[in-house]
């Protein structure tokens, strides 16, 4: 993965309570907006995520290291008019997003193994590349609902996502056969922080709880560990899966 020439952003993670969220909309209300594409105060987020034979994108994340990518299909809201096919890569801290907008019948023949053409250009050609030569295939999908909020200094977009599930039973997004295994602790969700330079300041400080908890915490790899234990998400006592947090 080359990240040169590439804009790299910061992303941060805190498990966070009900409570602490109400209060911190309350605050990011005031000086955010909310996404432009938001109905409603939220959205649904399905994703579709490919790993190889030898799992690489979740045991890269599981052991710890710093450069790792991966692939996956995306749709909101259940609407395929918006199908996007997406790279996501982690330098150490610093992330990059590649995303490019599928049509459905490009999106049919990828759920029905028809790749690419050879010389197709840019994640198209990528995730040709990546299924030939690593085996690449559909894992598992990931869902949540998301509210977010931006900010045009810095780049800045907070998010709080909430009600994570593991979706088994099919591999199509829009499928109507899919089981839904919760992933959070009940009362529990996640806030994501994310900009390009520099966090402004009074963001920083709005941001600010003694009831936030900071975690290195990948959906795909919760969604991965609830799918082997058939749905056993949090172990007794309300502690997350060991695969969450490393």
């Amino acid at each position: 993965m080359d990240s040169s020439g590439v804009r790299l952003r910061h992303e941060l993670k805190y498990l966070i309570d009900r409570g602490a969220c109400l209060e911190l909309r309350e605050r990011l209300s005031a000086l955010l907006r909310p996404d432009a594409h938001a109905s409603g105060g939220g959205y649904e987020v399905r994703s579709l995520y490919f790993d190889d034979i030898y799992a690489s994108a979740y045991t890269d994340k599981t052991s710890g290291l710093l450069r790792r990518e991966k692939f996956r299909l995306r749709i909101y809201d259940g609407d395929d008019g918006c199908i996007k096919l997406e790279r996501k890569a982690k330098f150490g801290a610093l992330c990059r997003k590649e995303s490019e907008r599928l049509t459905r019948q490009e999106y049919d023949a990828l759920l029905s193994g028809v790749l690419p053409e050879p010389d197709a250009p840019g994640l198209r050609g990528a995730l040709r590349t990546a299924a030939r030569t690593r085996l690449l295939a559909p894992s598992v999908i990931v869902e949540y609902r998301r509210e977010a909020f931006v900010c045009e200094a810095g780049n800045v977009r907070v998010t709080f996502d909430k009600d994570l599930c593991a979706c088994v039973g099919d591999r199509d997004l829009f499928s109507g056969r899919l089981r839904r295994l919760s992933c959070y602790r009940p009362g529990f969700l996640l806030m994501e922080v994310k900009f390009d330079g520099f966090l402004p300041a009074y963001i920083r400080k709005a941001l600010q709880t003694d009831r936030q908890r900071r975690v290195s915490l990948s959906k795909y790899a919760v969604c991965r560990d609830a799918q082997r234990a058939g749905g056993r998400a949090a172990l007794p006592g309300g502690e997350w899966l060991e695969g969450c947090t490393r």
